[in-house]
């Protein structure tokens, strides 16, 4: 399980509290810290500075710009990678089309090539499957699902007929009906597997071939430990294949 730091949301504590358990875990660990920065249009933002460290993990393109040319962008990128700033780069929001001519651009100009994709994937967001995914374990891309939790459709919270729990991320929001029939559906090929939905959610993914990581937000130290719990259930083929079909 990866421990994250990202400059979209702003500094907070827990840059500090990451930087410390960087400097403190060993390469073995099986919780890693990892403070990154994130390039936006035009600006970026150093999230590893408030995290005491001097080297970003991963530095992430987090969207495509369409103005400027992907050769000049991995040109920025690359000049990060030989000054031993940032360690590897990563995209994120990006279609396979958008990969394959990144690559071929960093291939042609021997610059750094994107090595990890973060993309919007769980299972009831399931498009990548069709290309993205396919492309990226024809590359050698690592890819790192975020929202692998629905907003929180896929934890159980949410039941039909009943108003969603006071704070959640959904509250006061409509779910449509259908979005329920699916989230059942998933729950009871869970129950049949002795699983929780939300373990089903976070094993799932991370049992996909070419998923590397699965980001999932927390806010209490006993999330963080279930989500890495869930990660600990191996899915076979033949169940991935199923669940395809729920």
């Amino acid at each position: 399980m990866a421990v994250e730091a990202s400059g979209c949301s702003g500094r907070s504590s827990s840059e500090s509290a990451i930087g410390s358990f960087s400097r403190r875990s060993s390469p073995g660990s099986p919780v890693r810290a990892s403070p990154r920065q994130t390039l936006f249009a035009g600006r970026s933002w150093a999230p590893w500075s408030g995290c005491g460290l001097t080297t970003s993990t991963s530095t992430y393109l987090h969207r495509p710009d369409p103005e400027i040319p992907i050769g000049d962008t991995l040109g920025a990128l690359d000049e990060l990678v030989r000054s031993g700033k940032v360690r590897a780069i990563g995209c994120s929001n990006f279609s396979a089309e958008q990969l394959a001519d990144a690559d071929r651009v960093a291939r042609e100009h021997g610059t750094a090539r994107f090595t990890v994709l973060q993309n919007h994937y769980n299972l009831l967001h399931r498009d990548d499957d069709e290309d993205v995914l396919p492309l990226c374990r024809e590359l050698g891309v690592a890819y790192v699902p975020y929202f692998p939790l629905a907003s929180g459709l896929l934890t159980g919270k949410y039941r039909r007929g009943q108003a969603a729990p006071e704070g959640a991320r959904l509250a006061g929001r409509v779910i449509d009906e259908d979005q329920f029939d699916r989230v059942e559906a998933l729950a009871r090929f869970a129950e049949e597997q002795r699983h929780t939905l939300h373990e089903l959610a976070i094993a799932a993914l991370a049992s996909t071939a070419g998923v590397a990581s699965v980001i999932a937000g927390a806010t209490r130290p006993e999330q963080v430990r279930a989500n890495a719990a869930a990660a600990s259930w191996a899915l076979s083929v033949e169940d991935l294949d199923a669940l395809r079909a729920v």
